[in-house]
């Protein structure tokens, strides 16, 4: 998660011309309409990207952005049994860090802030709760 936030920290300050890329409805490939998996853009109040992802391993994973009052916050969330309970995840971290960040005052520099202190340790691996096997599957 605090590579995911370093990288997502990178890219807005380096790039902030691809900003409004991460909020596309969807893209369109030829005659197809790929949709934008990111659910907090219609209904989270700010939300401007970022990115979402799928890994058995990992599980269901968004790297989401939003700006309130002229700040502009990430949350990073891996590891969700399905878009929606990331979804609601990500919303409390979005939450939590607009309230920091106007209880704080104006911050002048980007800071990484984990909401949990945790020491480094191996990852959960999601496979067998977000890719085991169905059991009526025909083979």
């Amino acid at each position: 998660v605090r590579d995911m936030a370093k990288l997502t920290r990178a890219i807005l300050i380096s790039f902030p011309e691809y900003e409004d890329f991460y909020k596309l409805p969807y893209l369109q490939v030829g005659n197809r309409q790929l949709p934008n998996r990111n659910g907090l853009l219609s209904k989270y109040k700010g939300a401007d990207g970022m990115k979402t992802g799928f890994v058995c391993s990992s599980g269901y994973n968004l790297v989401a952005t939003a700006k309130r009052g002229g700040h502009k916050i990430a949350a990073i969330y891996l590891g969700g049994v399905s878009q929606k309970s990331r979804d609601r995840q990500v919303v409390k971290l979005l939450d939590k860090g607009f309230s920091r960040v106007q209880n704080s005052g104006t911050r002048k520099r980007a800071t990484i802030y984990n909401s949990k202190k945790q020491s480094y340790r191996l990852a959960l691996d999601m496979r067998s709760t977000v890719c085991a096997p169905r059991k009526n599957k025909k083979r």
